[in-house]
């Protein structure tokens, strides 16, 4: 085994220094540089490898592979004392290192880089190269799929083409988790990405071992009976293509047949109305107003909300009625922090202080001068600010910026936002580089609400199962330092000249309802009596929190006709590929949204929704019925096509309904095409490398006549003479 390495290695050595190469000038462009911005070492890196490594794993496999399944001398591998096991192993090991050197040397070259650089001129740590070094191996799952891809003189079609589907899709999944997965995506990709390949590396040595030195395809038809692994893999990759190919179809439909003009589209939603403070349910329209020059949203129907009622959201409504739309109470856990999973982007995120910053997961916030040289200037604890270099202080939780949406009435208006971990909320003082706790609570959640247009805004946090209000007072303890928006500015640019020291004092505190207790996020809207709150924009009820603290929940209905304009109960041409989704997949989806409904405290929300649209749901049952006809049809003529026996042929057509199309397509994939003949007996086609014709059982007949006959078809141009 060692010397069939070596002499792999030997043979392959030659490509190392075409992948040093481009891998090397690959992480030379991604590294950032004086004025770099915009780069995140971890993301660029496995985005630029995702162009590269998978080539050149797919490169390797089909160099090794093709030398040693030519039929001349120089494939003496296969024809030596030497198992076809043997060879797949050394062949896989040898390009595994070579493809290990060419991208992990650049890698260790980058990481050795920016341990020297540190944090001098960019946020950015030796960490970084983990995720890209992940995504490499990972992509060398196309190696071993391109190895299949040569193994045998399939179809492409067949083997020349499904092999490439699995490791493909495996290594986009891994590209989108650990673009921004940070270490908790390496350590699951780590714990993952060995058994995967250790599946494919199994997958391809099995069609090695069976399927390079098999007869010609069209003599012989090698029974499946202890090949598991490629034919579960083949069926995987058939229902891959088969639910991509629908998802393309669907949407293809759905762009010929959108209109190029903008159609607003109207939406229901829970909202409040301000005189009253009662919840309504709104129908809300987004339209071109040509006077501000920009897309205005305006109310267009609506009815109030009560226990028991069923709401029609298409009422008429008082032109001077005016709503305020809910707020989603963001829970810290599930909010992004919007970088690589170890930095955030440089960002002006804090008001006009010139600082740009960056929040590092380890619960750091840097601070960079942008000009005229880039260069780390302070870093900020949730208890104090230190000149760079320091790392004595505690820790923040979550990136405490990642919450300006929460903020939102803040940052437009040109305020400087708070900062909030679990620990609280804190205001920072750039002139006097302080940072100074206003709320010393834990914090779950927070979002902003107001009462009035002319108010401040006050601040909403969730704590365990209580909901807290709080007043920001400016330093004379009062809430009126806030100066909203003019009419038509939707932001402003320039931020405000007056410098606001926020304090915060507790308002209200309420007890969540028990039913909202098991919810991350929720959305919360303040009325003059207390608060509003949904779990979600699509619920049918509604809880009303007085202030004294109690809490009613009221269910409601919406009238089944107010759908219309919003989602019509019809039968379009998206139906046609969608009835040819699998089976399996239908009744997956559906169990699934079943469950999730029972979890959300309304089972039976899957029925009502068949119930509510009987025109699509029946026009989808008519549909799904003709694709499976059609299915079985299909793979009745690919079994015939194969020469499977009756019992292997019963197994696939009872697989139809669960596979759907990709039942077929996976008997042309697996099975390569046999010659077949009539039985002289029945007439019925019958393979002929069989001795006994399957239909009839009458054993094979050998020639009438002994010997030898040859014929000669050679055919020789007439000379010049003949043609006269």
């Amino acid at each position: 085994m060692k010397i069939l390495v070596w002499k792999e290695l030997r043979e392959n050595v030659r490509l190392l220094p075409i992948g040093l190469f481009v891998v090397a000038i690959t992480c030379w462009m991604t590294l950032p540089g004086r004025n770099s911005t915009q780069v995140l070492i971890a993301s660029d890196l496995v985005f630029n490898l995702a162009m590269i490594a998978p080539l050149l794993a797919f490169a390797l496999g089909v160099i090794q592979a093709f030398r040693d399944l030519q039929p001349a001398s120089r494939a003496y591998l296969n024809h030596r004392g030497v198992t076809d096991s043997q060879v797949f192993l050394a062949k896989t090991f040898a390009a595994f290192v070579i493809y290990l050197i060419a991208i992990g040397v650049p890698l260790l070259l980058s990481a050795a880089w920016i341990a020297m650089r540190g944090l001098e001129y960019y946020p950015m740590r030796p960490a970084q190269v983990l995720p890209p070094l992940v995504f490499a191996i990972a992509a060398f799952s196309l190696h071993p799929a391109s190895m299949m891809v040569m193994s045998r003189d399939g179809s492409w079609w067949g083997t020349r083409l499904f092999p490439l589907v699995v490791a493909g899709g495996m290594t986009m999944l891994f590209f989108l988790f650990l673009r921004d997965g940070g270490m908790f995506g390496v350590g699951i990709g780590m714990a993952i990405v060995p058994f995967a390949l250790a599946w494919l590396v199994a997958t391809a040595r099995e069609a090695w071992i069976d399927l390079a030195s098999d007869p010609a395809s069209s003599a012989y038809n090698t029974p499946q009976r202890s090949r598991w692994l490629l034919p579960i893999y083949l069926v995987f990759c058939c229902l891959i293509v088969v639910c991509t190919a629908i998802g393309f179809a669907i949407s293809a439909i759905e762009t010929a047949r959108r209109s190029t003009v903008y159609e607003s589209v109207p939406y229901h939603q829970v909202s409040i109305d301000i005189e009253t403070g009662k919840p309504w349910l709104v129908t809300e329209k987004s339209g071109y107003d040509p006077k501000t020059n920009d897309y205005e949203t305006s109310q267009i129907g609506g009815d109030v909300i009560e226990d028991g009622k069923e709401v029609d959201p298409r009422e008429e409504i008082d032109s001077s009625q005016q709503f305020r739309s809910l707020n989603y109470l963001y829970d810290l856990r599930t909010f992004p922090n919007g970088g690589d999973g170890f930095f955030s982007r440089l960002a002006t995120t804090y008001g006009s202080s010139g600082l740009l910053f960056s929040y590092d997961v380890r619960g750091y916030l840097l601070a960079y001068d942008h000009w005229p040289r880039r260069q780390w200037r302070y870093t900020f604890f949730a208890d104090k600010v230190q000149r760079s270099g320091g790392f004595s202080g505690t820790r923040f939780t979550v990136s405490p910026g990642g919450f300006r949406s929460s903020f939102g009435l803040f940052a437009n208006a040109g305020y400087d936002t708070p900062l909030v971990d679990h620990r609280g909320v804190y205001v920072l003082k750039m002139d006097s580089l302080e940072i100074t706790p206003i709320v010393d609570e834990p914090v779950e959640a927070v979002t902003m609400v107001q009462l009035d247009e002319d108010q401040a805004p006050r601040m909403v946090l969730r704590s365990g199962n209580k909901l807290m209000e709080y007043r920001l007072l400016d330093q004379a303890g009062s809430d009126d330092w806030f100066r909203p928006l003019p009419e038509g500015v939707y932001t402003r640019t320039v931020p405000l000249p007056d410098k606001i020291r926020f304090t915060a004092e507790l308002s209200r505190e309420f007890e969540l309802p028990a039913p909202l207790q098991a919810f991350d996020t929720l959305l919360v809207g303040a009325t003059a009596q207390g608060f509003v709150l949904v779990e979600n924009r699509n619920a049918k009820r509604v809880f009303e929190i007085d202030k004294d603290g109690s809490a009613e929940m009221v269910q409601y209905s919406v009238n089944p006709a107010a759908k219309d304009g919003l989602q019509k109960d019809e039968l379009t041409p998206e139906f046609i590929p969608a009835a040819f989704i699998p089976g399996g997949l239908v009744i997956g989806g559906l169990a699934t949204a079943f469950v999730i409904n029972v979890v959300d405290g309304n089972p039976i929300a899957v029925i009502d929704a068949i119930r509510q649209n009987p025109v699509s749901t029946t026009s989808f049952i008519v549909l799904f019925l003709v694709g499976l006809v059609f299915c079985y049809a299909f793979a009745f003529w690919a079994a015939k096509q194969r020469g499977l026996h009756a019992k292997s042929r019963r197994r696939w057509l009872v697989s139809v309904p669960i596979l759907g199309l990709a039942a077929p397509l996976s008997i042309l994939a697996i099975y390569r095409r046999i010659y077949q003949e009539p039985c002289p007996n029945c007439d019925a086609m019958r393979r002929v490398d069989e001795d006994v014709c399957p239909n009839c059982g009458k054993p094979w007949d050998p020639p009438a006549n002994d010997g030898i006959e040859i014929f000669d078809e050679a055919v020789t141009m007439a000379s010049p003479c003949d043609a006269i």
